[in-house]
């Protein structure tokens, strides 16, 4: 047994810092201070941040820099970060980190999981902005739940007029063709018909009939005929 002299109404009950969905977010830094690395050879400067807007506002997150370290690649990529934070929020020669407190800014952030599931997922930042820049497309978000972050430039797709979407039914069918007229048959050539002049029938001179010779056509005609 403890004898505790403790007012519960005095102080915010703890919360587990859940991970938001991966994306951007309005935040101000609320909170910062060096830290010792577990190892012992360092040190690191450990950043709190909090979501200003929409529906996760008033969660909060955390950045750490290894501004001093034996790992001259983990010292640069902190120098890198924290100088993103400095232009973000404009504060360029920065003295003490509180300078960079209560400053709007925007950062990305995306969401790290634990491979063995020792651990809940975490957020990691991943850019740092100024609050009036243009961000890019939205990150994944955790599973289930919708992405969520700031409205960046206008996509290259806005404005084009919409594409039809294409009507369900059969398929058109195709134009006939017009039917070429078939060719004419070739016409077996007539024969001409060849005029044979007809000879004339031979007129025979008009004999002058002698006394003897009527005599004998008068004899050589028939009684009937006389």
């Amino acid at each position: 047994m403890a004898s505790l002299n403790f007012n519960a109404a005095n102080v915010a009950p703890e919360t587990a810092m859940e991970a938001v969905p991966a994306g951007w977010y309005k935040v101000i830094i609320m909170e910062s201070e060096m830290k010792p690395t577990s190892a012992g050879t360092g040190s690191y400067l450990q950043v709190g941040l909090k979501i200003l807007e929409g529906p996760f506002v008033g969660k909060k997150f955390i950045d750490r820099m290894n501004l001093n370290n034996p790992n001259p690649v983990a010292v640069q990529i902190a120098q890198g970060r924290l100088s993103a934070y400095c232009h973000a929020t404009g504060v360029i020669q920065c003295a003490d980190s509180m300078q960079l407190h209560n400053i709007p800014i925007q950062v990305k952030v995306n969401v790290k999981t634990d491979p063995t599931g020792q651990y809940s997922p975490s957020n990691e930042i991943k850019s740092v902005k100024h609050i009036s820049e243009a961000v890019d497309t939205q990150a994944p978000s955790l599973p289930g739940v919708p992405a969520t972050g700031v409205t960046g430039a206008t996509p290259s797709w806005a404005g084009q007029a919409a594409v039809p979407a294409p009507t369900v039914g059969f398929a058109p069918v195709p134009a006939v063709q017009q039917a070429m007229p078939a060719p004419a048959l070739p016409v077996a050539p007539q024969p001409v018909p060849v005029q044979v002049p007809v000879a004339a029938p031979a007129v025979q001179a008009e004999v002058p009939l002698t006394t003897a010779s009527a005599a004998a056509a008068d004899q050589a005609t028939p009684p009937w005929l006389k």
